[in-house]
């Protein structure tokens, strides 16, 4: 939260010339830096580690059962696919074509 008025008091300083307008530029840009901190709530608690796991594996086993009959029908020709490209690799290892 401190470094954006720094770095804009040192930019001040170099780009208008003297100290009072870098200390200018950099007031001017803590005051919305820091209205910004206050206003953005970053204190409000978040879920907690058992919470967040107690959500997540809700949410897997959610995802298991409504995807869990597409998962089934694709498993066969996943495998079938597998297979043939493992035969294609096999073949071309040997120098069959």
């Amino acid at each position: 939260m401190l470094l954006p008025p720094a770095v804009a008091v040192g930019v001040g300083w170099l780009m208008l010339g003297g100290v009072p307008a870098g200390l200018a530029l950099g007031a001017a840009w803590a005051v919305p830096a820091a209205a910004e901190a206050l206003l953005g709530r970053q204190w409000e608690r978040g879920p907690s580690r058992a919470e967040f796991a107690e959500r997540s594996d809700r949410f897997k086993e959610m995802t298991r059962e409504t995807f869990a009959p597409e998962i089934e029908r694709a498993r066969p020709e996943a495998r079938r696919r597998l297979r043939r490209r493992w035969e294609r690799e096999e073949r071309r290892r040997r120098g069959e074509r």
